[in-house]
């Protein structure tokens, strides 16, 4: 369960994307960044408004796809390269092998992990929780 809520934090944070070798505590406060009007809550709207504004700096080849080939050397072999491979699929709905803005956007499965109560909103309590359930 882990491994899973890292991958999908890859996808879902972006800047974590693009740097090598993210840790599972630098996703999580990525995703504070979503927080644009500083509630200290991130509601839906914010978290797609986020990945909207991700996806240019994740497109790295600049295809307007995002690909295994988007994802830095690091993470393209090994078990990390093989979970990033399924993640794609999974979250690949048209069947392309890459995901556009519209597949990568709509993908809120982190957010519906990390938003433990389902009011509609993560914070910085369900945050610490899932930090908690990374040990």
């Amino acid at each position: 369960m882990k491994k899973r809520i890292m991958a999908i934090a890859l996808l879902a944070c972006g800047t974590a994307w693009a740097q090598q070798g993210p840790d599972m505590q630098r996703l999580l406060d990525g995703v504070l960044a979503a927080d644009r009007n500083g509630d200290g809550r991130i509601t839906r709207q914010e978290w797609t408004d986020f990945r909207s504004a991700r996806f240019p700096q994740l497109d790295r080849n600049g295809d307007g796809k995002l690909g295994s080939d988007d994802l830095p050397q690091a993470m393209r072999s090994g078990p990390r390269g093989k979970q990033m491979e399924q993640l794609l699929r999974t979250l690949d709905s048209d069947g392309d092998g890459k995901l556009s803005r519209a597949e990568f956007v709509a993908g809120t499965r982190l957010f519906d992990l990390l938003d433990r109560n389902r009011d509609g909103t993560i914070d910085a309590a369900e945050l610490q929780q899932a930090r908690e359930a990374r040990r």
